[in-house]
């Protein structure tokens, strides 16, 4: 039997999936904003030359790096008000579970940034009298910043990426949505076709962009 298609549902809903893209695009800012402070702090720690705090971050980033995301956004979502007594909406623990766990990502790149530094260029900072604070504003940060670039942009594609996941907890974003309209319409292909139209058209400039910092940066290091 030929399957028809019709992609009048799509223009139907269409309002629908505009919510869900909406839903998609805060949560990829706001646990990104997140992941980039907690990821300073963290990557701070795991500097430490105190031992046990820095073995403790390091103990933090491998765990979250190496246990799926999917897992972790389902145990904060249950676990806490379980063992806590803390119950999290659904759009609550999905930013907490993409925040903290793209903050390990992102405090070892950040870590790698800072050992990108000749270590001569920390000593003449204290040598001319800079405070770190002041060090790191003016001399190390900038540079550190140009050498992270790339890698940071694509933390954020992967963070707009992973939002998808928050589907299995009900937030309603762009693939929640697509799931309902498919539900409702019974034209799944349709539906999905055209969601991962979206994710395409919004994913591919970001990764080109990311690509032109990396083919910058490479420039760069030649020169």
């Amino acid at each position: 039997m030929q399957y028809v298609w019709d992609f009048s549902v799509v223009w139907v809903e269409w309002p629908k999936l505009l919510v869900g893209l909406g839903y998609t695009l805060l949560l990829t800012i706001l646990s990104f904003a997140l992941s980039v402070l907690l990821g300073m702090i963290i990557c701070g720690l795991r500097v430490s030359s105190v031992r046990p705090i820095a073995f403790l971050a390091g103990v933090y980033i491998e765990f979250m790096r190496l246990t799926p995301l999917l897992v972790q956004m389902l145990w904060i979502y249950t676990s806490l008000a379980l063992i806590a007594g803390i119950a999290l909406s659904p759009f609550v623990a999905g930013l907490f579970a993409l925040s903290m766990n793209s903050a390990a990502f992102l405090a070892e790149i950040f870590r790698s940034g800072l050992r990108s530094i000749p270590k001569g260029q920390y000593e003449a900072t204290a040598v001319l009298g800079f405070t770190p604070w002041q060090s790191m504003r003016r001399i190390i940060g900038p540079q550190v910043f140009r050498t992270i670039l790339p890698p940071l942009g694509s933390g954020w594609v992967s963070a707009f990426k992973d939002t998808s996941l928050l589907a299995v907890l009900g937030v309603p974003e762009l693939l929640t949505q697509a799931q309902v309209i498919s539900s409702a319409t019974f034209r799944p292909l349709e539906v999905f076709i055209t969601v991962g139209l979206i994710y395409l058209a919004l994913a591919y400039p970001q990764a080109l962009l990311v690509e032109h910092f990396y083919s910058r940066r490479k420039m760069q290091t030649r020169a």
